[in-house]
Parts: structure tokens; sequence; C-alpha cells
């Protein structure tokens, strides 16, 4: 009998310093109109360790404009402000944004995460660009990640996300 061989799982595309041109053509592009139902994971972890997630649209999220080497690569978010994400990125000043992308998975490590002044209704982050990891598996493609389809009124919502994205974008 022949051991038996371990299965090739995952293929890291690398680890990044800064954003992949293609998930900064994404977040700094204002598509959420291009990509309907697009969604980014935004993971925090409260006080004793448990994980949380908050769903973000394209319509919350933007890349600020690319930094200088040696400077990082920022984001800049809204939540809503009660949700939970809210408290726990205050505390902890970490956090992760997640997405599948170009049959790739997508991980963006960030730090440094600050407090803006909220805008339209959202309580508004700015964080750095830690690290960005890729990952695709070999015996399978990633068709989406998270997705969603509009309940509500799509040109209310549309209107919503062009001033929130252009609130996050202000000053960026």
């Amino acid at each position: 009998m022949t051991a038996p061989q371990p299965l090739q799982t995952a293929r890291a595309l690398g680890v990044f310093e800064a954003l992949p041109q293609i998930l900064r053509a994404v977040l700094e592009g204002g598509l959420w109109r291009a990509l309907p139902g697009f969604t980014l994971s935004l993971l925090s972890v409260d006080q004793v360790g448990r994980p949380h997630t908050a769903l973000l649209s394209l319509g919350e999220v933007v890349a600020e404009p690319p930094a200088a080497a040696p400077l990082p690569d920022g984001v800049r978010f809204g939540l809503w402000p009660s949700s939970r994400a809210v408290i726990n990125l205050e505390r902890t000043q970490r956090g992760a944004l997640t997405c599948v992308l170009d049959a790739t998975f997508f991980q963006i490590q960030l730090s440094h995460v600050r407090r803006l002044p909220d805008a339209v209704g959202l309580a508004c982050f700015a964080a750095q660009v830690e690290a960005v990891e890729a990952q695709r598996v070999t015996y399978a493609q990633l068709q989406t990640g998270i997705t969603f389809a509009l309940a509500a009124d799509a040109a209310e919502v549309d209107a919503r996300w062009a001033a929130q994205w252009a609130a996050l974008r202000a000053d960026a």
C-alpha cells in the first residue's frame, strides 16, 4: 500500500504589499453599476475574539489614490453606525476585506483603521493596506463570492451609493 499523496489544495498567487491592479480598478472606479451584486466582506473581531462580518457593496468602499512608495495603499469604507464592526474597528484598528474577483479569492489585511467624520448617514473609516493575499484552487474555479440582488427601488439605492461613494472619495 502506498502512502496517500497530499492534494494540492490551493495555489497561492502571492502576497502583495499593495492592491493588485484588478482590485484597484474595481475599488477606485465606482463600479457598483457595472458589477451589480458584487459584495466585499469586512471582518472584525470583538472583545472576546469572535469574528464578525459586515457586508459592503461597491458603493460603500473606495480605494484611495495610489500611494507613493514606500507609503502603503489605503481604502475608505462606510458602515451603518449601529454595526458591531464600528465598535470592533475602533477598538482594534485592524480588519480584513475579502472578495472573489476573476476566479480569485482576495483577502486585504487592514491596519491603522481610523474613524473619519461621519457622512451621508455612515460611520466612515480609512485604513492602510497591510497586505493582500490572492488564492486560487487548482481543481475548481471560483465563480462568485457573496452576491446580492436589490430588493428595494434600484434607482433610490443607486443614488444613495453615488452619494456615499462621493463622500468617501472626498479628500482622499
